[in-house]
């Protein structure tokens, strides 16, 4: 295990890059002028920036949550006017099809697609302290 300094924009809390072992002090003045702060994490890898954030309490890093979304029919494909029906959608989720924001979820977590045209849905989930997750929907036209 070793120790990292992980400087973070203060409002967003968005990590932007580590240090191996402490920090100099003199970085830690400089990032702290350009609104920036920083935190001791220790890990046994290099800690990839783009996988964790900052906790609410500022005294360490977590892990970004993953996506745990359902769809009904479990195959993903429908005919043009039937529906698809997810769950397990966070509250907060912007929900985009085929870079379209669609919605974003309120604590319902459930959201009933209607398949207007036939083609391949591409949808894309993102919410903040989440990986962004991805689901590809079928519709085929009607008889197919």
């Amino acid at each position: 295990m070793s120790t990292q300094t992980v400087f973070y924009d203060s409002t967003t809390k968005e990590i932007l890059y580590t240090v191996m072992g402490d920090a100099p002090q003199a970085q830690k003045d400089a990032e702290a002028a350009n609104g920036r702060s920083w935190v001791n994490a220790t890990s046994s890898d290099v800690i990839p920036t783009n996988h964790y954030y900052i906790n609410a309490d500022e005294t360490g890093i977590i892990k970004k949550s993953e996506f745990s979304i359902s769809v009904s029919p479990s195959d993903g494909i429908r005919a043009v006017d039937e529906t698809f029906t997810l769950t397990g959608v966070p509250e907060g989720t912007k929900v985009y099809a085929n870079s379209s924001l669609l919605t974003t979820m309120n604590s319902d977590s459930s959201l009933v697609l209607t398949a207007t045209q036939a083609g391949i849905w591409r949808l894309i989930f993102e919410k903040d302290n989440y990986f962004q997750g991805e689901m590809s929907l079928q519709v085929k036209r009607r008889g197919e």
